[in-house]
């Protein structure tokens, strides 16, 4: 198995039911309209899974995002917003992943929530397209 497969086969336990009760003190779940504002035409970059894999991605308004997860080929994905307050990425036969985005309340810092509740390390919002390449 690919280790693009087997970080993809963990998030597939990403689901749209999050359980996001301990954020409500700490931050704000963004709404689908603050989703698409964040996410749509800059690049988001930060880190997942247990041996802290590095990503960076572009998502572009058309819905398509460009993909580069360290360890394995540039790829697209098409990405998409669900009201209330989800985010959504069809990485094809790894299925439909998709998770809620906090912002944190005093800091500002937002973090992708998780089917069982616990979150990503902070995500990196760069407003515009920039270099995906993880050099």
């Amino acid at each position: 198995m690919t280790y693009v497969k087997r970080a993809l086969v963990i998030a597939t336990a990403m689901t749209v039911g999050i359980a996001t009760a301990g954020y409500a003190e700490d931050g704000k779940i963004l709404s689908a309209t603050e989703i698409t504002e964040m996410v749509s035409g800059n690049t988001l970059s930060g880190v997942f899974g247990e041996k802290n894999t590095r990503y960076a991605q572009r998502n572009h308004a058309n819905g398509i995002a460009v993909i580069h997860v360290a360890g394995s080929p540039i790829r697209l994905a098409p990405w998409f917003v669900k009201e209330p307050d989800t985010y959504c990425e069809d990485w094809d036969k790894d299925g439909v992943l998709c998770y809620q985005i906090v912002q944190d309340a005093s800091s500002g810092e937002r973090r992708f929530v998780y089917s069982d509740g616990s979150s990503s390390p902070v995500v990196k919002v760069q407003e515009g397209f920039h270099p995906i390449s993880l050099e």
